[in-house]
């Protein structure tokens, strides 16, 4: 099981000078620092080749390339909402749909069939700690149902999504 995916090329350059900026309401663009004021950064943004100036508070930087597709997004040293979705997409890319986020599991429809849900997966989850396989909601059902038979006390899970988005196939 690979803990992590080192997956995206850099464009072999200088990760620390690499930012989300924010154009947009939850919409964010890739680019690297090339000139930095005390208030602004000029970017060099990647998908469109533009260089353009934003504000330093609208700008969050990457994390290192090792923290790609890390199956917690609490272990993120840069841990802000363009780090989050980009973790969640690396994964999402590569058919991983499970990720953790501290103590929450975030699971993505892939709107296709991927063979997660099938009772071979269930065999592999029974008895596991959390930490010992990869983030799927059979480790969260067996832990739930572990604590409950230790504890003597009664355990809930909350599953929210829109109409669509997959809650009855979890």
């Amino acid at each position: 099981r690979q803990r992590q995916m080192c997956i995206r090329d850099r464009f072999h350059t200088d990760y620390q000078k690499q930012v989300w900026a924010n154009v947009g309401q939850d919409q964010y663009v890739f680019g690297e620092i090339s000139k930095q004021t005390e208030e602004d950064y000029t970017i060099n943004i990647h998908a469109t080749g533009e260089t353009k100036t934003f504000k330093k508070n609208k700008c969050f930087h990457m994390n290192p390339p090792k923290f790609d597709g890390v199956e917690d997004c609490s272990q993120l040293p840069q841990l802000h909402e363009p780090a989050v979705l980009y973790n969640i997409r690396v994964r999402y890319d590569v058919d991983i749909m499970h990720t953790y986020s501290g103590l929450f599991l975030v699971i993505l429809n892939p709107y296709k069939w991927i063979p997660i849900y099938t009772n071979e997966i269930v065999e592999l989850y029974i008895g596991k700690r959390r930490d010992e396989m990869a983030p799927h909601v059979f480790a969260m059902a067996d832990t739930a149902f572990r604590t409950m038979l230790e504890t003597k006390k009664n355990q809930s899970m909350l599953i929210t999504g829109e109409s669509g988005a997959g809650k009855t196939e979890n």
